[in-house]
Formats: C-alpha cells, sequence, structure tokens
C-alpha cells in the first residue's frame, strides 16, 4: 500500500518539524547553561570589587579594582556558547 504524495509529503514536514523543534530546544538549554556559567564568573569578579572598594591601602583598591575589570573583560571577550 502506498501512502498519497500528499500524506507523504505531510509525514516529512512533521518529521523534520519535530526535529528541528528538538535541536532547537537542545540549543536553548546550551546557551541557559553557559550563560548561567558567565553569571557565576561575572559575581565571583563583582565580589571581587566589593571587596578592594574595603582596603584601606589606595593603591592596593585601585590595583584590584583594574584586575577585576581586566577578568570580566577576558570573560566576555572570550564567552563563546558551545555549538
Amino acid at each position: 500500500m502506498t501512502l498519497p504524495s500528499g500524506s507523504l509529503e505531510r509525514s516529512r514536514y512533521s518529521f523534520f518539524s519535530a526535529s528541528h523543534e528538538g535541536e532547537n530546544f537542545d540549543n536553548a538549554k546550551r546557551r541557559i547553561v553557559a550563560v548561567a556559567g558567565l553569571n557565576a564568573h561575572i559575581r565571583e569578579v563583582f565580589g571581587e570589587f566589593a571587596m578592594s572598594a574595603m582596603s584601606e591601602d589606595r593603591l592596593r583598591r585601585l590595583q584590584s579594582i583594574a584586575e577585576a575589570s581586566e577578568r570580566i573583560d577576558h570573560l566576555l571577550t572570550e564567552f563563546k556558547p558551545e555549538e
């Protein structure tokens, strides 16, 4: 028994639509995990900002802020969600 051409096309369309939807969902999950990791790193650096602000030594405070800024720059420029 052969399926009518229209039915076969509809079946293919359904299959590929479901596959594409599954890929989109998987990609979204990977992006969520990547952004959560980036968020954790940035929060850690903000903690360093807060700690450096409490330093009595002005030079050390400025150096710590510069280092924390560099870490954020590095995190953001190197951020590449997994493909």
